[in-house]
């Protein structure tokens, strides 16, 4: 409490006014007297940013003891602007008594007691704290996402609970350490399915009561053969015969949201002197923060907005004056084929769920239309809910921060559902083949590395690999750059000017060496110049700083993870070793030219064919690797880069031979 003991009143108010404080007395009682509660309410509700509060200020009354409340969030974005809007109600500086930890960036102190945190962050934090002892109440926040890191967290922090009540009554810890409080868990979830958690925690549900107005829903008489052509025909349907109300517009990535921000403007420029002016803006996790705001900001009289938005739309962040929604039906996933040992990208039909999170976008300020761009028929043979990631998703990352928490038979671990266990198997396999599990499935010296490293465990092998063969820096460098969105501006005004700025750096190696050269060449230019050099060679300046960021902190980790690094141990050929150490982890994305010019994974016997936006579309080597797949009309390689299929025998001679 700042400012004479009152709350800062900024835009918005602080929140007081939210359905949540109709309920905050019952909710006390409900985390008083339970280990563990369910809280549902819709988006809006004021879950994320006022129950930390109200336990917070709760706790000062001596109800909840502890020294601090982590609530997780599934998207980094979220994280950081609910701490920043928190902070700001609270009169504070964020990370003093509000703070935010994203990978790569911890904005908390000593003092921060509301703490707003990604999942992985929250895991990791149980590598060097078990008991996560820090916390005397965690919130699983959007726990009707089913990401991959909150089922594992769920499940942890179960087991966390129970330790945690063995602990607290043995009365004083031993070794002069402070007596630890049971551990207090609250679900929050956006989505009435939520029966599913009280049965595994064994714990009451509690209902916030929503602001909901009627939604009118729409569907095709057909299926529509291309969703995006009939979204933008949707959109001037609605804006030249709908009363005022803001459209917000489901789309699946920031590729096809540029792409339909280009044919709307395109239609706005030939729209009659007379018609009523339409803003359009762009909301997805990877825009910079100040863009993101511009969703937020209330249009000019007159003046309809149209919110060109991926699923961050759906729950995660509530946008005012929208009273139509676009809705095409389908979400891009990341699903991986333990057979092939693969990840791809892949658009797919939306839940049921979603398709009501969707339309109740329309109904939050008064009435509102949504327009979903398939048949009612089609509505009813979706899924009920979305496939939690546990069972679509690549399981090597987990298993092995598993291991090292010290779950020795991850096949019996309380997980709410369990993943196939043929992705377990493939997990397994694959941490074998990196090192990073010994015979007996235990997790070895390596993988002890690698768990020091923020990055998927082929990445911590590629590192760990750089310094055996003197390419280090080179590697971070690549690193960092795959860690962040994309660094290449292709702008469509100027589609030509793009492409000839991006020829000077452009290596005959493969998109990899592209990107260092980029950034070597970006390192090199200082302070505000960044961005006028952005500018004129047609990249990104907040991902490329951002590079540069990871890059440090990257630098400083290794050196506490490996204490050698081996100077002149490479070939003598720096662009061979740093592919070579790109091998060492991506050995299952190798790849080689079939007679018709696709390629064919070496270990899977995959179809794929390099992304168009590819360095080597063109180039056609007779061998290839690449860090990961997308699924359009092809199934395409991204991120590629020309390798020797002679290096793999003596990479990786467990399981390539020489033929």
């Amino acid at each position: 409490m700042t400012n004479g003991g009152k709350r800062r009143r900024g835009v918005g108010g602080t929140g007081f006014g939210l359905p949540i404080h109709k309920v905050s007395r019952e909710i006390i009682r409900a985390v008083a007297a339970n280990e563990s509660v369910v809280l549902v309410g819709d988006t809006g509700s004021g879950k994320s940013t006022q129950l930390p509060q109200i336990l917070a200020d709760s706790r000062k009354f001596g109800v909840f003891p502890g020294s601090a409340i982590c609530i997780t969030q599934p998207r980094r974005v979220a994280a950081v602007t609910i701490a920043q809007r928190v902070a700001y109600e609270r009169g504070k500086k964020v990370g003093t008594e509000v703070g935010y930890a994203v990978r790569f960036e911890d904005v908390t102190s000593k003092e921060t007691s509301i703490k707003y945190a990604t999942e992985g962050i929250l895991l990791r934090e149980s590598l060097s704290d078990g008991l996560l002892s820090r916390y005397s109440t965690v919130i699983l926040d959007e726990a009707h996402e089913r990401t991959l890191d909150f089922d594992i967290l769920l499940g942890l922090l179960k087991s966390v609970q129970a330790k945690r009540r063995m602990h607290s009554s043995k009365g004083a810890e031993a070794n002069g350490r402070r007596k630890l409080k049971p551990l207090k868990l609250i679900i929050m979830s956006a989505t009435l399915e939520a029966d599913v958690f009280c049965k595994y925690l064994d714990c009451p549900k509690l209902d916030i009561p929503g602001r909901k107005f009627p939604v009118e829903r729409f569907y095709t008489i057909t299926p529509e053969t291309d969703y995006v052509e009939a979204a933008v025909c949707a959109t001037f349907q609605l804006h030249s015969q709908e009363p005022e109300g803001d459209i917000l517009l489901f789309l699946t990535g920031q590729d096809q949201i540029e792409t339909v921000e280009g044919l709307v403007s395109e239609h706005v420029r030939n729209m009659p002197q007379d018609s009523q002016p339409l803003s359009i803006v762009m909301l997805y996790a990877a825009m910079p923060p100040e863009q993101q705001m511009k969703a937020f900001e209330p249009a000019p009289k007159g003046t309809r907005k149209l919110i060109l938005a991926t699923n961050i739309a759906e729950t995660s962040l509530t946008i005012d004056g929208v009273r139509y929604v676009i809705d095409p039906g389908v979400v891009k996933q990341r699903r991986y084929n333990p057979m092939t040992c693969s990840d791809s990208l892949t658009v797919v039909p939306i839940s049921r769920a979603q398709v009501k999170q969707r339309a109740g976008r329309a109904g939050r300020q008064g009435p509102g239309k949504a327009f979903h761009l398939f048949p009612e028929s089609e509505f009813f043979k979706l899924s009920p809910t979305s496939i939690p990631e546990v069972k679509r998703t690549n399981l090597a990352n987990t298993v092995l921060q598993m291991k090292a928490m010290g779950i020795e038979d991850v096949m019996l671990f309380d997980f709410l559902e369990p993943p196939p266990k043929s992705a377990l198997v493939r997990a397994f396999e694959l941490l074998l083949s990196l090192g990073a599990l010994n015979s007996s499935g235990n997790i070895s010296p390596e993988g002890k590395q690698m768990c020091g490293l923020p990055v998927d465990p082929k990445l911590a092998k590629a590192i760990l690999s750089s310094t055996k063969l003197d390419c280090l820096d080179e590697i971070l460098k690549i690193v960092s750059l795959l860690s962040v969105e994309s660094v290449l501006h292709m702008s469509k005004k100027k589609k030509d000017d793009a492409h000839q700025a991006h020829l000077k750096f452009l290596h005959d190696s493969g998109d990899m060496l592209t990107l260092l050269q980029i950034l070597n060449n970006f390192k090199n230019v200082k302070g505000q110049e960044r961005v006028k050099w952005s500018r004129q060679n047609f990249v990104n300046a907040r991902p490329l700083t951002k590079a540069c960021n990871i890059y440090t902190q990257l630098s400083t980790q290794v050196k506490h993870v490996t204490a050698t690094v081996t100077e002149g141990g490479g070939s003598g050929d720096k662009v061979d070793d740093i592919m070579k150490c790109i091998c060492t982890g991506y050995f299952s994305n190798a790849a080689q030219r079939m007679p018709d010019g696709t390629y064919q994974t070496l270990l899977s016997a995959q179809k794929v064919h390099i992304h168009p936006s590819s360095v080597l579309f063109k180039k056609k080597p007779d061998c290839i690797i690449f860090i990961e797949l997308v699924q359009t009309t092809k199934l395409y390689a991204r991120n590629v880069g020309l390798i020797e299929a002679a290096w793999l025998p003596e990479l990786i001679p467990d399981i390539f031979v020489v033929s």
